[in-house]
């Protein structure tokens, strides 16, 4: 049977003889309960722990009357341990008294080392030698013996108790302490249990976070790896990238080339659609006057019969699209037709060589005769004019706008207050709006 810390002090506390019988009977098991609740080491043989046990009894204070002040109770000294106090002996045999004495109060039983009549007892001794909790285990000191007093050495029974059975793997209470009574210990058990419950759960919860934790944790060798593929995908893509840029650059020229083909082929549609330009093969007379179209036809034929009679060409007057009504009108401008290029340049050159054999008059009015005007050039002044048109809806005045024909070598553009603000470069470029004005468009 196991005993509890209560029944061993009263086992202790009868006389040597009875005490050894009773411990004869008792099996090894309930022997180390004992051993534990006196503070003592299991001998290596069952006789050894016997005369352990034994050497360790001191006999508590007998039982008084009720008046327990009649007379004075002298408990006798215990034998220490043997086997617990022979190495402090030796280590303090160099000591004073008062030390050893010190050491021996350490290692003794849960009776008192000696005793004095009550009425000469210190208060706090009374007190602390009376405490119902004088029992339960503390760790030994280097080179000490474990104090079997161990509540007045420090220990707290009521967590001692549990912390002991929790460490024996037993789910059930421990025996109350002595002087403890069992409904008092079994609430205290109750409390520990509603304390410990949410502890409990709490631990079961952290187990099952670092069981996932280390299921899914990321080890350094798998990290390295991971790092290494980052860097090779990080060296790919600064590669792609600049194969990226090249190729961009590369599209980039293609795409200006097609645009230049692109503008060249419209041009070449474009002619394509018009058919050849007539202009190349003509001269046209300047400023006709008033006059019906048959008459300024007839003028002009008799003009080129009188100076080229053997020349074949045919005069005409040039019409333009009305502004206002859905027609054609005809222009002061007449022209004379020949059979090709060469022809018309043969008689612009006669005509530049020699100016006053060549004069034309209607009317006593002087008409000028000129080399026709390309339709190219003819589409580059009218691009001038659309220009100017544009800029004058953005001044504040017209004035300000003055178109450029390139006379004298200056270069052909429309200026706004002094400044380009279109530029028509030579060519059959029709220009560009520059400056604060590049937004625009023809």
């Amino acid at each position: 049977m196991s005993f509890s810390a209560s029944e061993i002090a009263q086992l202790f506390a009868r006389p040597e003889s009875e005490l050894r019988e009773r411990l004869a009977h008792t099996e090894d098991a309930d022997l180390a309960g004992v051993c534990r609740v006196r503070g003592v080491t299991v001998g290596a043989t069952r006789e050894e722990t016997l005369e352990t046990l034994v050497a360790s009894k001191v006999t508590d204070i007998p039982e008084q009357a009720q008046d327990s002040k009649s007379k004075p109770v002298v408990a006798r000294k215990a034998p220490p341990a043997a086997s617990k106090l022979t190495g402090i002996g030796n280590k303090l045999k160099s000591k004073s008294a008062t030390g050893l004495d010190k050491v021996r109060k350490l290692a003794e039983g849960p009776g008192p080392v000696t005793a004095t009549p009550e009425s000469s007892q210190p208060r706090w001794a009374t007190r602390l030698l009376a405490s119902p909790h004088r029992a339960g285990d503390l760790p030994s000191l280097p080179e000490f013996t474990a104090a079997t007093d161990q509540v007045g050495a420090g220990a707290n029974p009521l967590l001692q108790a549990p912390l002991d059975a929790a460490g024996q793997g037993s789910n059930q209470l421990p025996p109350a302490p002595s002087g403890v009574s069992s409904e008092v210990w079994g609430a205290m058990g109750a409390m520990f249990d509603v304390k410990l419950a949410s502890v409990q759960q709490n631990l079961v919860q952290l187990n099952s976070a670092v069981t996932e934790l280390q299921t899914h944790a990321v080890h350094r060798a798998e990290l390295a790896t991971t790092n290494a593929h980052v860097q090779h995908l990080a060296e790919s893509v600064t590669e792609v990238s600049r194969a990226a840029v090249f190729n961009d650059d590369r599209v980039g020229k293609l795409e200006s080339a097609l645009e230049d083909l692109r503008k060249r082929f419209e041009k070449l549609e474009l002619k394509a659609k018009r058919g050849p330009d007539d202009s190349f093969k003509r001269i046209v007379f300047l400023g006709l006057p008033d006059l019906s179209y048959e008459k300024r036809v007839t003028h002009m034929t008799k003009f080129m019969k009188d100076k080229f009679p053997d020349l074949e060409c045919a005069c005409s007057v040039y019409f333009r699209k009305s502004d206002s009504k859905n027609e054609r009108i005809m222009t002061n401008t007449g022209f004379a037709e020949f059979v090709s290029s060469d022809v018309r340049d043969h008689v612009v050159k006669q005509i530049e060589g020699n100016v006053s054999k060549f004069k034309f008059a209607i009317d006593g009015t002087e008409v000028p005769v000129r080399r026709a005007r390309t339709r190219r050039a003819t589409e580059r002044n009218a691009a001038l004019r659309s220009a100017a048109d544009a800029l004058k809806k953005l001044c504040e005045m017209d004035d300000d706008v003055v178109i450029v024909w390139g006379r004298g070598g200056e270069q052909r553009g429309i200026k706004v207050k002094e400044a380009y603000a279109f530029t028509q470069p030579s060519g059959d470029d029709l220009g560009q709006f520059t400056g604060e004005f590049e937004h625009l468009e023809l």
